[in-house]
């Protein structure tokens, strides 16, 4: 009898052993066994397979019931990718496991299981046995919920669990893990290459082949350049040299709605099998894509961020497109970034990758001064640009019709006039931020997350943008009972309807979350606009993501006052690289464009920098200011979260983590620096109250060891399965 070590998907569990039975001979490190759990069935992953050990609790161990698979799931460097990110993030590495492979697989779903050759299984054997030895492994440490050692002790009468140790005089792995000899049919070779259309100038050559000279080793390269500087023409060549040598290429895009223009686009240069993989797929769909790739079948994959997780065994390059967007960090569930977790895979694969940005995040810039990431810089423009000089218009003492200047309204004429297109951004959704009592002044607030409801006019209804709560609108105020209900604020419906008002007979089309609920949708709006004519469109920040406008002649940023002051540290870069992809978008149009900000602060250092120095001289003062403020990238930051009903609960817990930090021999107080328990930004969501911790420190190895430490302990604690508490490192929310 063997047993094996499994992940399962709990949050406050470690890995648990199981008995292999005599029958079940194909057990396999990465595949998928269904085990007991608490009175119930759950599909786990197989970490580790021990042949010999102290058979003093042989009745009282668990038993697989099921093994699903007969090969890994996972190629070796993915493998070591998950375990690496499991590690890093502090979360449980069962639900990193199955968080990688579709849902159906999670759900036990058969797959036909193509055998991998017995290198890659050695692979993972010997990361397997290199990780944490279980040859003295404590029985707490194994099992870490009461209600699994409780359910252990009531099938075995074993009273004594949590003090008995496994002995392993003697470790190997099982020799059924390892049939699978027969080669796979490379059909990579198969893929002819069409030639590009675009003819490279000198300074793109240059770095293609600056590149290709690392093609067979991990490097991390960031390619910058303004739009229409050609950066998309160097990586599709690059992805050619890769793919005539029989491998695969990666394509990560931080927007759903962006993939089908990138498939169209590689499509159009490359003659290659092309699959994409993102959330919004159906799930048998997910399926088979997942296991073409896995076949090898595929040999460029683009997606969102869970396509890093995609089985491809002979992948070459792995690209990154606008690398400096927020929307690659996932921030529920499996906390992560994905541009980190990106270059770990690439230097796991030991193969180049390559980030695009006209606008890199401070993060990357702040790599780039310690000569982590090499830097390649597009100064050539791929076409004749015109110069486009940013309009300030001062708000103070100024007229507004609905929001809009005088000076934006007969600008926004004399470019419907020529027939061209008009851009205009507002980083709000629905009619009106709030609606009061004109009388008293009353607020009708959500009372779950203590914030104020934004009023739909469509809908006729209000909702709050935290919680996904909705009411309908009262008839009266709730505190005097006035009927005089006004609305305040303007969101992309108001700007919408005060447009239609304005011009009439101009075609106007809105592009947010409220009008894109599916990705048909926004192809079906682009459709409208994308052969030209007078027109007039209206977004928040996803349409800046979007590069196919190319007959918009003006384009505004409505409200600029609402990121000037804000307490989210990262407002200012977010807001400077949304203006600059804004203006260089506008550069690269053959036409005279314009672009007009509205504020009432003209004279702010932000815009006074952005606008006259660019992005570039913005980041190093940013950088400056970071350092300063013990911020990230600068110094390393670990937040603890913690929210409950009860608003003292919460509170008392995390007191109890800071008394555990603070007694760790790691922490020194003279470096690290400790701020809470203090209400969170939004101290009230969904009816719990929210406290949080800030953990600071310059040295990140030193902040991941103190807190490694201190998590083992946290767990330990009674109110850690009462609470819902949160953790990550450098994700911050103010």
């Amino acid at each position: 009898m063997s047993i094996a070590h499994v992940a399962l998907p709990l949050t406050h569990v470690n890995n648990l052993i199981y008995l292999i039975p005599p029958h079940l001979n194909n057990i396999v490190i990465g595949g998928r066994v269904s085990v007991p759990f608490c009175n119930r069935i759950m599909i786990g992953i197989v970490i580790k397979v021990f042949h010999k050990y102290d058979d003093l609790l042989y009745n009282q161990l668990p038993t697989i019931e099921q093994s699903l698979d007969v090969c890994s799931l996972y190629d070796p460097a993915l493998w070591r990718t998950l375990h690496w990110a499991a590690n890093y993030y502090h979360f449980s590495l069962g639900k990193i496991l199955l968080n990688a492979i579709p849902i159906l697989l999670r759900r036990g779903y058969a797959i036909k299981n193509i055998p991998i050759n017995r290198n890659k299984i050695n692979d993972l054997r010997s990361y397997s046995t290199q990780s944490n030895s279980l040859q003295s492994y404590n029985k707490k440490k194994i099992i870490t919920t009461f209600s699994h050692i409780q359910d252990l002790q009531e099938k075995s009468n074993l009273k004594d669990i949590t003090k008995t140790k496994l002995k392993f005089p003697h470790t190997k792995q099982l020799n059924s893990i390892a049939p699978c000899t027969q080669k796979q049919k490379d059909s990579l070779h198969n893929h002819s290459i069409v030639k590009l259309i675009e003819q490279l100038n000198t300074e793109q050559a240059t770095a293609v082949s600056t590149i290709r000279n690392t093609d067979h080793q991990f490097s991390t390269w960031i390619l910058t350049g303004m739009a229409g500087s050609g950066k998309t023409a160097v990586y599709l060549n690059f992805i050619g040299e890769i793919l005539k040598k029989g491998r695969q290429a990666l394509i990560l895009v931080p927007e759903i709605h962006l993939i089908s223009q990138t498939i169209s686009l590689v499509q159009q240069k490359l003659h290659a099998s092309t699959a994409t993989l993102h959330s919004q797929l159906h799930h048998k769909t997910h399926l088979n894509t997942w296991q073409k790739a896995r076949d090898g079948k595929i040999a460029i994959m683009i997606g969102t961020r869970s396509v890093l997780f995609s089985p491809l065994n002979k992948l070459g390059v792995i690209i990154l497109d606008n690398e400096h967007d927020s929307s690659y960090i996932q921030t529920n569930g499996f906390r992560y970034n994905a541009r980190d977790l990106a270059i770990l895979r690439a230097k796991q694969e030991k193969i180049p990758i390559i980030m695009i940005s006209s606008t890199p995040s401070l993060e990357t810039l702040y790599n780039i001064q310690l000569s982590k990431y090499h830097h390649i810089n597009l100064s050539q423009p791929h076409q004749n640009i015109k110069t486009v000089h940013p309009i300030l218009v001062d708000l103070k003492d100024t007229k507004l019709n609905n929001g809009l200047s005088i000076t934006l309204i007969n600008k926004i004429n004399q470019h419907l006039t020529l027939n061209n297109q008009v851009l205009l951004f507002l980083n709000r959704r629905g009619f009106s931020s709030s609606i009061l009592c004109h009388e008293c002044g009353w607020r009708s607030k959500c009372l779950r997350c203590n914030r104020n409801y934004t009023f739909h006019k469509i809908k006729n209804k209000l909702f709050c943008h935290h919680c996904d709560g909705q009411r309908n609108i009262p008839k009266q105020c709730l505190k005097c009972g006035s009927t005089h209900i006004v609305s305040i604020g303007m969101g992309t419906e108001k700007l919408e309807q005060n447009l239609k008002t304005l011009f009439p007979l101009t075609p106007l089309t809105r592009i947010d979350r409220d009008t894109m609920q599916a990705h048909s949708t926004l192809e079906k709006k682009l459709d409208k606009i994308k052969y030209g004519g007078a027109h007039i469109l209206i977004g928040t920040q996803m349409i800046s993501k979007i590069d196919n406008f190319p007959y918009v002649t003006l384009f505004s940023l409505i409200n600029v006052d609402q990121v000037l002051f804000s307490t989210n540290f990262r407002a200012a870069e977010r807001f400077a690289q949304l203006y600059t992809q804004v203006f260089e978008r506008a550069l690269s149009r053959n036409k005279q464009v314009e672009v007009i900000l509205q504020t009432h602060h003209p004279q702010h250092p932000l815009l006074q920098t952005l606008l006259y120095n660019g992005y570039h001289e913005f980041a190093k003062k940013e950088l400056k200011e970071r350092k300063n403020a013990f911020l990230p990238p600068c110094f390393s930051c670990f937040l603890f979260c913690a929210e409950d009903y009860n608003k003292h609960k919460a509170r008392q817990f995390l007191k109890q983590i800071l008394i555990l930090l603070q007694s760790s021999p790691l922490y020194d107080p003279l470096i690290c620096k400790i701020i809470g328990p203090i209400p969170s930004l939004q101290a009230k969501n969904r009816g719990r109250y929210r406290w949080k911790i800030l953990i600071r420190h310059p040295s990140h190895s030193a902040l991941h060891r103190l807190v490694k430490t201190t998590l083992s302990l946290v767990e330990d604690l009674p109110q850690a399965h009462k609470i819902m508490w949160t953790f990550g490192m450098n994700h911050m929310e103010n």
